[in-house]
Order: structure tokens, then C-alpha cells, then sequence
């Protein structure tokens, strides 16, 4: 889902946002990749799992922002409810 994410909008004051969502997607993917070649390596998983941990939250919080800014856009271009 992050390689394929498309958070590009026409509006200027959503665009701030949608760059902070491309850097933060990137450092994700990065961070995805970091910590899959760790996993084959690390003997004590223990600090592994509580990254994975924080990971999972990272990732959850960026879809969430995601959906807002998809939810922003739309509501934007119908008018929204003000």
C-alpha cells in the first residue's frame, strides 16, 4: 500500500500536507526495509519486536492521515459542510 499511495492534491493548503505524507512514506518504506534485513540477522529479538511494535503504530497513524487528507480533498471539491 505505501509503494502505490497517491497523496498528490490540486489545493494549496492541502499540498503541505501531502509532501509531509511523501517524506513520511518514504522513511517508512526505509524503515520496512531496515528492519526486514535486520530480522534475518539480530539473535535477540526482543529489540526487534518493540521497532516492529512501533512500526505497526507509525503505519496505522500514516494511513489514518492518508484518509484524512483523501476525506479534506473530497470535501473540498463538493463544498463541504461550512
Amino acid at each position: 500500500a505505501l509503494i502505490r499511495e497517491n497523496t498528490r492534491t490540486a489545493e494549496g493548503w492541502l499540498e503541505a500536507r501531502g509532501q509531509f505524507l511523501n517524506t513520511e512514506r518514504r522513511r517508512l518504506i526505509e524503515q520496512v526495509s531496515r528492519l526486514g534485513s535486520m530480522i534475518l540477522e539480530v539473535k535477540d529479538v526482543e529489540p526487534v519486536r518493540e521497532e516492529l511494535h512501533r512500526l505497526v503504530q507509525d503505519l496505522e497513524h500514516h494511513n489514518r492521515r492518508v484518509t484524512d487528507l483523501a476525506y479534506d480533498t473530497v470535501s473540498l471539491e463538493l463544498g463541504g459542510s461550512e
